[in-house]
């Protein structure tokens, strides 16, 4: 797992590593000379002699780093140019060292002011790449006047842009956009990825991500809790393995039998799909439970699921339950009276793994605490948009923040909450009811996925997997298989076209990579 941090925790990290010994200008140095790696291998072709870069200082450490990367592709034969949004006289401390240093080996140094924006301008245009070392971690206000000016003009350069640490007015906590803010092609981080970039929108904003080594290990002996990670990106090597070789001696039952509530007049196709999604996900039984009407609808669309129908009585729904490792509960369900109904009695007398999705949601608006007298583990898969009517607010606040959104629902149900798009997260808070939730990413989205009935496949990839491997486990291996799915369809036809069942049907070889070795 790859580490994300909060802008605080790298303050305290940093603290603490010159508190160990390390200056803090020897950790500046081992930034702007890895960001130079970055950039010469990305962007200048590997070979840095005779380019002509321009980079945008800053007032503080990321202008500071900026200065760094100057001096050293001074020293590899480039020609540099900064461009600081202040006199070198007026900054202070590592930065003002470094502006020094540049200078004093005959480097150039512009003050960057509105009359010059223009010329920075004709700089960009012309130049082989562009260094953003205008803001850091640290930003926390939106971006106004000449340096949003600044921003904005960089955007025709995207292609040939290194941003330091993260991109300029970027949050490096959430992921917003704090007015205006620099869009790369690659981001030189340093230590490890901030929270910011590992969203949709902070994707978008950086381009691809390389973690740059500052001279001090992450594993600090003796690192305080504010100084760690706040969550962790999975990648496929933590996933490699997780799904274990079948025995000889299995049958349908033992690999695992799930229960699809789901469908209503005119969604049967999203009841169908969840199906769709377990079965190609391996479970050896689905049934397909629904009302009366929906389940006649089924009857002679159906081939590998079988159908039970759901008669409002809890005898019916008992039977439906009867033997089953997992339900996936909501897709297509309706919303009406009749629906909440039924969703309050699955939760209520399942004992056994439930995954909500869509209609699953339906009466738990403001009273997600209700979960917590689950007897067995659940799991919710909204998108920000449900996320938000779960919450009581606005789509916009979850957006804004993803990470604190997923972990205030998970807290409050006790639950795992897969949060879904791009960078998706999952926060598991099912252990226990204490304040620690455990928060991850899975970064294998593609815009392909971006068609109607793909979130029904990943519930029902999701209740498959919950039948052999515990519910967060379940949903992060559901998400980045369905992700893999996506971006393996991308690579071969690209980002239009995929159908949701197709997802379906992409899954065996996805999941079959992902195999523990061994009979």
């Amino acid at each position: 797992m790859l580490p994300l941090y909060t802008p605080d925790a790298m303050r305290a990290f940093d603290a603490y590593a010159c508190a160990l010994g390390t200056p803090s200008l020897v950790l500046m140095e081992n930034a702007g000379r890895g960001a130079v790696d970055v950039l010469v291998r990305e962007l200048l072709g590997g070979a840095p002699t005779g380019k002509r870069v321009v980079l945008v200082a800053g007032r503080g450490n990321n202008g500071g780093d900026a200065f760094v990367a100057a001096r050293r592709l001074a020293v590899l034969g480039a020609l540099p140019t900064v461009y600081c949004r202040v006199h070198v006289a007026t900054l202070a401390g590592d930065a003002l060292t470094n502006a020094e240093a540049f200078l004093g080996i005959g480097g150039q140094v512009l003050l960057l002011d509105e009359a010059r924006l223009e010329e920075l301008a004709v700089a960009v245009a012309e130049c082989d790449a562009v260094v953003d070392g205008l803001f850091g971690t640290g930003l926390a206000r939106e971006v106004v006047g000449v340096d949003r000016a600044v921003i904005e003009l960089l955007a025709p350069a995207a292609a040939k842009l290194l941003a330091l640490d993260v991109p300029s007015g970027l949050s490096a906590g959430t992921g917003q956009v704090l007015g205006a803010a620099v869009v790369a092609a690659h981001t030189a981080t340093f230590v490890g990825e901030k929270l910011g970039t590992a969203t949709p929108v902070g994707r978008d904003h950086a381009g691809t991500v390389h973690v740059v080594d500052i001279g001090v290990p992450r594993a600090l002996v003796g690192l305080p809790a504010d100084a760690r990670p706040s969550a962790f990106r999975l990648t496929a090597a933590d996933l490699h393995g997780s799904l274990a070789p079948r025995a000889h001696a299995t049958h349908k039952y033992r690999a695992g039998h799930v229960l699809v509530i789901a469908g209503s007049a005119g969604k049967t196709g999203a009841a169908l799909l969840a199906a769709h999604g377990a079965a190609r996900a391996g479970a050896g039984a689905i049934t397909l439970a629904s009302f009366p009407e929906v389940v006649a609808a089924l009857e002679s669309r159906v081939l590998e699921s079988m159908t039970a129908v759901l008669d409002g009585q809890d005898a019916s729904l008992l039977e439906a339950l009867r033997g089953k490792r997992a339900v996936v509960l909501g897709p297509g369900l309706g919303r009406d009276a009749r629906a909440r109904a039924l969703v309050a009695r699955v939760l209520a007398l399942a004992e056994v793994p439930v995954v909500l999705d869509a209609d699953g949601f339906a009466g738990l608006e403001g009273d997600l605490g209700a979960l917590r007298a689950r007897r067995a583990p659940t799991a919710l898969l909204p998108h920000e948009g449900e996320l938000a009517r779960l919450l009581g607010i606005a789509p916009a606040q979850v957006a804004a923040d993803r990470f604190s959104s997923a972990r205030s629902a998970a807290l409050l149900c006790g639950a795992v909450v897969l949060l879904k798009g791009a960078c998706t997260v999952l926060a598991d808070a099912s252990p226990s009811a204490s304040e620690e939730v455990d928060l991850r990413v899975i970064d294998a989205g593609s815009p392909a996925l971006a068609v109607a009935g793909s979130g029904d496949v990943l519930a029902g990839v999701v209740g498959a997997l919950a039948c052999e491997a515990p519910l967060a486990e379940a949903s992060a291996l559901a998400a980045y298989a369905h992700g893999a799915v996506g971006r393996r369809w991308m690579d071969a036809w690209g980002d239009r076209g995929l159908l949701a069942r197709e997802i379906g049907d992409g899954l065996p070889a996805v999941l079959h990579g992902l195999r523990a070795p061994g009979a």
